[in-house]
């Protein structure tokens, strides 16, 4: 057996969350994987799907992992645990067309998880996330004005989910609101566990929790699993420390504080006036296409609304 393996064998996912960037995708990976019937990977999002064909302009952009190949994809898995995961908001990125058809050719079986939020909280916080790194230079009016800038369309959650709708069975797709995660999050994790199979009666610890992947990425575990391949360090950590140990650490790097109801709105932020308007008349008409969708039965609505 190669030394650089993390487990005895890989296998695939069995759930995948495909997004939506900034919509909870990293509190929910962490809370599944607290069960004991449960694996997510570590790293969390392993972007496997994703390529460089999708995007050759930028080609070579860290995280971008469809050529390492699939033997590298199956070693963030263990085959011994009845079901395994990983979390990667970018695959329902519209710049990255091609993962949802290299998805359904290597794991057609996959139940899929989706995570939405108010499209406008979402934009001001990707804003937020993508300035914060020195990736944006634009005012928050100037980015959310623009029909064309990825904060309106990744919150145009209709037409980024037609390529999964064209490919995988509507009863594979589930959809869940951050919101609930906030408010009721013991009623969706519970309705995730039954939908997969596993006990839902099994208790979670840390949900009074938020988790963020952006903290956990500059921890060396980070760092070590998922760029280390081959490296006797990293074959090390994975021998030396115990699936359970190593996803403790994962975990407590990427607490980072406790969540409050509501705790995702930007109603307690001042923002220029008739942003929100705006922005909304620039995906109207997307809403109402994702509405539609629902009464269509092109995805199924994980926890009905109360």
């Amino acid at each position: 057996m190669p030394e650089e393996d993390l487990f005895v064998r890989g296998d695939l996912p069995t759930v995948i969350i495909i997004g939506v960037m900034k919509s909870g995708t990293s509190s929910l990976h962490n809370y599944l994987g607290q069960h004991p019937q449960v694996q997510m990977s570590q790293p969390k999002e392993l972007n496997f799907f994703v390529s460089d064909v999708d995007d050759p302009v930028h080609k070579g952009v860290q995280g971008r992992n469809y050529d390492r190949g699939l033997e590298w994809y199956r070693k963030h898995f263990d085959a011994a645990m009845p079901v395994r995961g990983e979390s990667s908001p970018a695959y329902m990125d519209p710049g990255h067309a091609g993962a949802a058809e290299r998805m359904v050719k290597i794991v057609p079986s996959a139940t899929l998880i989706v995570l939405t939020r108010d499209p406008f909280d979402r934009a001001v916080s990707h804003f937020h996330h993508e300035a914060s790194r020195g990736r944006e230079g634009r005012t928050l009016e100037e980015a959310l004005r623009d029909p064309h800038s990825k904060y309106v369309e990744m919150s145009r959650y209709h037409e980024c989910l037609v390529p999964f709708y064209e490919r995988f069975r509507p009863e594979q797709i589930l959809r869940y609101r951050q919101r609930d995660l906030d408010t009721r999050r013991h009623e969706v994790v519970a309705d995730i566990f039954t939908r997969l199979g596993v006990d839902a009666t099994i208790e979670i610890e840390n949900l009074e929790f938020r988790f963020n992947t952006a903290v956990g990425r500059e921890s060396l575990l980070h760092r070590l699993l998922m760029f280390g391949r081959g490296s006797k360090l990293r074959s090390l950590v994975a021998k030396v420390l115990p699936k359970s140990i190593r996803y403790h650490i994962d975990v407590r790097s990427r607490a980072v504080k406790t969540s409050e109801p509501g705790g995702g709105s930007t109603s307690n932020l001042q923002m220029p006036p008739m942003l929100r308007e705006q922005f909304e008349a620039l995906v109207r008409d997307d809403v109402s296409k994702f509405e539609q969708d629902f009464a269509e039965g092109r995805l199924i609505e994980g926890l009905p609304a109360v």
